[in-house]
């Protein structure tokens, strides 16, 4: 009888020891993969790209929503920026009572009715607030995607950082491609942008829902066999509900990365000024193309970097994981210095025209979108090391704030620093055509 005791014992102690090395696996084995299903990161990458994909479309389509008026382009701009910039300003204060499936909905509402106003509006003013609808499902897309990554593991952020890159690169390219390749009208290549945004909802609803859990009441005692196991040394106040943040505890959470915030604001005026106020008086004569494709290029070459600096962490965490740890930037005010000195030397060569061939622009334009790609990836990995969990999820959802802040400033700094340099190169360049890499006239499909 000892025997079989002694031999049931040995059974079940291999047996637990084998449930336990399944459960820690991830542990025990330095690179393998961790994390969250296919589904669940495929979601967070599809959520960034959709949304970043529609913003950067509409800066793409600037001229063609204001063709045949005489409206400047940074009125796209500022409606494109200034909603986003108002909903992640306030909404982190009371969007958290909301839950994610009727901002999922209400996201996509306001983004596909802000692209059917630009198709259909026959005057700029009703464009110019389609683009302001779509500003706001933007912003509240943002805050509200990148506060649900609090949830999940921290792939899940890495996911969407990726997403958001990818859409800022692709957008353009499509765009060029529908309606200068392919000779697709405008309105045309907006509205297949406007249909694709159900895919925020679809993908909504294939995603593992693990926010649904935590925020539950918990009553039914019976469901917890629905709930995935988490180890309880480091993440057991993640499977408890959530209590909501007073007002103080929130000031006090966004007191405590200012620093973070205002070194991430720098940045992003840096960035806007370098692509939407500097570059653009910036052609050169001796160039394989004319004035008005040297943004284009710079635009293509800046977003592609961007794209790589923003994916760099998701691609490490499937190939290496072991090495994410040791990649992320935690001194973000490097990256914010070596933006801003980017961008005060595209000043200075824009000034004194000192730049012999268009090269150097377009390899410093690259430099400048992996700084800010880095940047932004960085930002959201240093946030989610917060411990408390629903002091994270607020933080989370304030940081798109901090790029508004920056975006929306450097818009309206804009207003004033392209004319001055535009003006000043007309005293001093030989030709006034390569001080403004812009086409003067009316603006269609296929480059007519």
């Amino acid at each position: 009888m000892e025997k079989n005791l002694s031999s049931n014992d040995k059974e079940s102690s291999a047996s637990l020891i084998s449930d336990v090395k399944e459960v820690d696996g991830a542990e025990e084995t330095e690179d393998a993969p961790v994390g969250e299903r296919p589904r669940t990161i495929l979601a967070f990458f599809m959520f960034g790209f959709l949304l970043y994909a529609t913003y950067s479309l509409i800066i793409s389509g600037a001229q063609d929503i204001l063709q045949g008026t005489l409206v400047p382009t940074s009125a796209v701009l500022v409606a494109n920026i200034g909603p986003y910039f108002s909903v992640t300003l306030i909404a982190p204060y009371f969007v958290q009572r909301v839950p994610y499936f009727v901002r999922v909905l209400t996201v996509f509402f306001l983004e596909a009715s802000g692209l059917v106003m630009v198709v259909l509006g026959k005057h700029v003013s009703v464009k110019l607030v389609g683009v302001g609808f779509s500003s706001l499902g933007f912003g509240l897309g943002e805050l509200s995607f990148i506060a649900l990554t609090s949830f999940y593991h921290e792939a899940a952020v890495r996911a969407f950082s990726a997403g958001t890159g990818a859409g800022i690169a692709l957008a353009p390219l499509y765009y060029t491609a529908m309606t200068t390749w392919a000779c697709i009208p405008p309105n045309t290549a907006i509205s297949i942008m406007a249909f694709s945004l159900v895919l925020l909802l679809a993908f909504y609803g294939i995603m593992e829902r693990k926010h649904t859990y935590i925020q539950g009441t918990q009553s039914q005692q019976g469901t917890y066999a629905k709930v995935p196991y988490k180890p309880m040394d480091s993440e057991a106040e993640d499977s408890k509900p959530r209590q909501a943040l007073t007002f103080f505890e929130k000031v006090t959470a966004v007191k405590d990365v200012l620093p973070i915030m205002f070194c991430v604001i720098m940045a992003w005026i840096a960035e806007y000024l370098i692509i939407q106020a500097v570059i653009t008086t910036i052609a050169f004569v001796d160039a394989p193309f004319p004035p008005r494709d040297h943004y284009q290029y710079y635009i293509f070459v800046f977003l592609g970097g961007e794209f790589f600096g923003r994916s760099y962490l998701i691609f490490f965490s499937y190939i290496k994981p072991s090495w994410v740890p040791k990649l992320i930037i935690r001194r973000l005010w490097a990256l914010a210095i070596a933006e801003v000195s980017i961008l005060v030397f595209f000043i200075f060569a824009a000034w004194y025209r000192f730049l012999p061939s268009v090269s150097l622009p377009l390899i410093l334009s690259f430099i400048a979108g992996v700084i800010i790609g880095i940047m932004y990836v960085n930002m959201l990995a240093v946030f989610t090391e917060i411990e408390d969990s629903t002091q994270r999820e607020f933080v989370l959802g304030y940081a798109s704030a901090a790029t508004g802040c920056g975006a929306f400033t450097a818009g309206l700094l804009g207003l004033v620093i392209e004319p001055w340099l535009r003006h000043h190169c007309l005293k001093v360049a030989i030709s006034s055509d390569y001080c403004f890499t812009r086409s003067i006239g009316s603006v269609g499909s296929c480059g007519t």
